[in-house]
Order: C-alpha cells, then sequence, then structure tokens
C-alpha cells in the first residue's frame, strides 16, 4: 500500500510533531510504500531524496507566513503526490495541506492526525475554518493524541464516530541509563524550546524560592537572552545552567544525570508533551501543569508526576521542595514513570495506526 504523510516540517526539523512523522514514516514503510511530504525550513529551494528507505520531499520555501510555511511548489506536489497514492495522511495543524485537499479532493482515502487547532493565529484559524471542516467532513478518520481531545477541540464533536485516540510515542533506543553518584543537592531540568508556551519565567521564579540545587534548562529559542536576564535579577545565574544545541544524545545523557525533570508549560499550545516520555523513560520523576491537554495525562499526578496550576509560582516552588524532601517520594514516581513511558512505544504507535487505517477503510468499503 502506498501511504503519503503529509506535514509541514520534517527532521531534522526539531518538533514533537515532526518527530511523530518520522517514527511513522519509518516504522509503517517496514510493510508499505512510505513516502513524505513537507516544506523546507527557510528560503530555498526543495529537494528528493531518501531516507532510510523513505523518499523524502520538501518543497522550496519562502519563509513563513503566521509562524506556518510557506511553499507554492507545495500545491503541485501534493496533487501528483496524492494521486498515486492508496492512503493520505494528514497533520495538522498545516492550514495549507486544508487547503489543498478542497482543491484537489483526492479519491483516496484521508486521514488526519489532529495534533493541535491554529492557536495564536486567531485571523488564521478563522480564514482557514471553512477548508478544515471540510477536511474533517470528508476524512475516512481522525486521531487524536490524548483520549480526552475529542471533547476539548470543538472542531472534533461532530466526529466523534470516525475518531480515534493513538498516542504519540518516543524512540527507546536513545535511553541512557541513570548516573547514579553522590549528590550534596538535586539537578531539576528542562527539555524543549526557549518559547512563549513553555512557562520558563514561572519555573525560574519558583526554583528561585528552593535554597539549594540546579536548575539546568535545555534547549534554544526565541527567548533566550530574556531567560538569562531573568535568572541574573532572581540572583541564581550560578545555579541555572542554559544549554543550547544539544543533540539527541546529549539530551539523553543530561536526562541520565539530573534527578527530576519539570514541564511548566502553562499555554494549551503544549498538547502532549513528548518530552515528560523520555524523561520518564530515563527514570525521572515530573513536575508538570494541569492544562486541559493531554500534558496530565501522559505523567499522573501523584503516580508519576506532582502536576500544579500553570503559571503558579507557589506551588511550582512547594513541587520542587517536595521533590528536593523526600527521596523515597523520587524513588516511587521514578518506578512508575519508568512503567508508564513503557506504554509509549513506538512499535505500539505504528501497530494502532495500522489496525486503523484497516478498520477505517474496511467501514469505507461496507458503505460503498
Amino acid at each position: 500500500m502506498k501511504i503519503l504523510q503529509v506535514n509541514k516540517l520534517y527532521p531534522p526539523a526539531v518538533g514533537g510533531i515532526e518527530k511523530t512523522v518520522g517514527q511513522l514514516a519509518r516504522g509503517l514503510n517496514a510493510t508499505n510504500q512510505v513516502s513524505v511530504l513537507a516544506i523546507r525550513e527557510g528560503f530555498g529551494f526543495g529537494s528528493v531524496c531518501n531516507e532510510n528507505g523513505v523518499k523524502v520531499m520538501r518543497c522550496g520555501g519562502f519563509g513563513r507566513i503566521a509562524r506556518m510555511p510557506v511553499s507554492l511548489s507545495f500545491f503541485w506536489y501534493f496533487w501528483r503526490e496524492s494521486k498515486k497514492a492508496d492512503i493520505t495522511h494528514v497533520h495538522y495543524p498545516f492550514p495549507l495541506v486544508s487547503v489543498a485537499l478542497w482543491l484537489f479532493r483526492p479519491k483516496a482515502p484521508v486521514f488526519i492526525t489532529w495534533h493541535s487547532s491554529v492557536v495564536r493565529q486567531k485571523f488564521l484559524g478563522r480564514l482557514v475554518k471553512p477548508f478544515v471542516d471540510w477536511t474533517l467532513k470528508h476524512a475516512s478518520g481522525i486521531i487524536t493524541t490524548f483520549p480526552a481531545a475529542s471533547s476539548f477541540y470543538a472542531e472534533l464533536g461532530r466526529y466523534e464516530n470516525k475518531t480515534e485516540a493513538i498516542p504519540l510515542a518516543f524512540d527507546g533506543s536513545v535511553v541512557s541509563s541513570r548516573v547514579e553518584a553522590e549528590k550534596n543537592s538535586l539537578i531539576f531540568i528542562h527539555v524543549g524550546r526557549l518559547v512563549y508556551y513553555k512557562g520558563l519565567p514561572t519555573v525560574m521564579r519558583a526554583f528561585a524560592g528552593v535554597p539549594e540545587g540546579e536548575l539546568w534548562i535545555v534547549g534554544s529559542g526565541p527567548l533566550l537572552d530574556e531567560l538569562k536576564e531573568l535568572a541574573k535579577n532572581l540572583h541564581i545565574e550560578q545555579r541555572v545552567r542554559f544549554i543550547s544545541n544539544a543533540s539527541d544524545q546529549h539530551v539523553c545523557e543530561l536526562m541520565a544525570q539530573a534527578d527530576v525533570f519539570v514541564l511548566g508549560s502553562d499555554h494549551v499550545s503544549e498538547v502532549f508533551g513528548m518530552v515528560q516520555l523520555e524523561a520518564m523513560a530515563a527514570g525521572l520523576p515530573v513536575i508538570n501543569t494541569q492544562l486541559p491537554t493531554g500534558v496530565p495525562w501522559v505523567a499522573r499526578d501523584n503516580v508519576e508526576a506532582l502536576t500544579v496550576q500553570p503559571s503558579n509560582v507557589e506551588e511550582m516552588s512547594i513541587a520542587m521542595k517536595k521533590m528536593t524532601s523526600s527521596s523515597g517520594l523520587r524513588q516511587r514516581f521514578s518506578d512508575a514513570a519508568r512503567i508508564r513511558a513503557s506504554q509509549f512505544s513506538s512499535d505500539r504507535m505504528i501497530e494502532a495506526h495500522r489496525k486503523f487505517y484497516q478498520s477505517a477503510l474496511e467501514k469505507r468499503r461496507s458503505l460503498g
């Protein structure tokens, strides 16, 4: 079966959705013929290459509008490739693909993974809403990444009969073993892009109330200079370590040295928090936030995590102090975290997609 996976970007572009598309492409390609259509980052011409046996087409781009990559050649590629495919699987949010589906209306079944709505770009969201509504209505199947997504996203409410939750997964092959060493204080670690919805100012202000320990902030992004200045203003610059441009392997090594993972996200743009799984697989207890998304479902309060209200400095600080003062709590969460993470394997995710494709296709055939 020929499967076309479509997303705005593809690895090595950084992001949870991009990781997921890469996992699906490689995993499904074992028993199918998978190709990927995406847009290159930044300005420049497109390219077509073979990556791990998968044909990857990156359309030429000319920057971004409202944080979304823009490409005119994408429409030509989509028209050509969707005609060849037995299944077209698109990943949303990606407004261009909704327009392309409406324009070209592939005869083969279309599946959508609904990672998130268009959140910040309200005008763009309203502009493409008719195309998105048409896409959802005519899709053979809709995939969400956590069980409550169908009720959380208003757009999906009418389509529960063709929606299934298939949680994201992580690549367990890159997990490093824990490094057990004598320490005078704990290491709290955050991994992710330094962007508005990660809640890092709250994390840093909360950490300032913890009398000892270190905070490692791993990642790059537009808020780096602002966060460094905040560390100085809070007089914690000697205890906060910023680590940019870390490779996946380096991130795993850092997690293996740390004691507690902190995800302080304060906005629904954080839909799943896949990085929690990577931390949990390394045996790290978690501090996360009570967002109405998949974040507190992945790492559950008082099981693998201490869950606090978003943007609440006092609650976050109390959680950090609890982790600091109780090695028994950390060990209990660590043991549970490893078990929980094992339930989110790539193999399970890929097999769930295979079954959902098959079920939806059988239902489509039975309806004529």
